[in-house]
């Protein structure tokens, strides 16, 4: 999504069950609780870039929306512009000032 040049070292299991480590063989993964609004309605690009502001947190929410802005295709800012109930308030608010300014 281009907010960060981080890159996972393994892979993250979102659910709303609790946080687990699991071993498959060899393999070791990770399956981590997250609140219901991270899962629900939320896939592809869309749920990517809410995952990620929820990563960023309220103080870098800003100028990660205006990156998104600018990467997400159209119809995809608009499922997000348009989910804004089902986020937590910071991110909604922000959403919101986001589609506004655009």
């Amino acid at each position: 999504m281009g907010l960060t040049h981080q890159v996972p070292i393994r892979e993250v299991y979102l659910t709303s069950g609790r946080s687990r480590k699991l071993k498959l063989g060899r393999y070791g993964m990770t399956v981590k609780h997250v609140p219901r609004w991270m899962l629900a309605l939320w896939t592809g690009q869309v749920g990517a870039a809410v995952r990620a502001l929820a990563w960023m947190g309220p103080s870098h929410v800003n100028e990660s929306l205006t990156a998104l802005r600018r990467t997400l295709p159209s119809a995809e800012w608009r499922a997000l512009a348009s989910g804004r109930a089902f986020l937590p308030s910071w991110m909604a608010k922000a959403i919101g000032e986001e589609a506004i300014r655009g």
